[in-house]
């Protein structure tokens, strides 16, 4: 995992690279949730409002975003595993 920050107008933005082995637990889960969020234009709209009001609530603690959109990306994750099953 790398992390990077970088100045963006006049924000800093902060930038997460994640690193894994083909076919890991990790790299099927987030192939699975991208194809996901690709194929359900809806609830690509739903994570990204969920984003943001993670990043206001969570004013830059880490740990706070992530527990807010826990429970979306666990469903989320779960669904698309059983959708995507064949084609990991």
């Amino acid at each position: 995992f790398f992390d990077r920050d970088y100045i963006s107008g006049n924000k800093i933005r902060r930038v997460h690279l994640h690193l894994t082995y083909h076919n890991s637990f990790e790299s099927k889960n987030a192939l699975a949730f991208v194809k996901y969020l690709n194929t359900h234009p809806r609830k690509m709209q739903k994570y990204a409002k969920i984003k943001n009001a993670g990043i206001k609530i969570a004013n830059g603690e880490g740990k706070k975003y992530r527990n807010y959109k826990n429970k979306f990306l666990e469903k989320a994750i779960k669904e698309a595993l059983k959708e995507f099953k064949e084609t990991l």
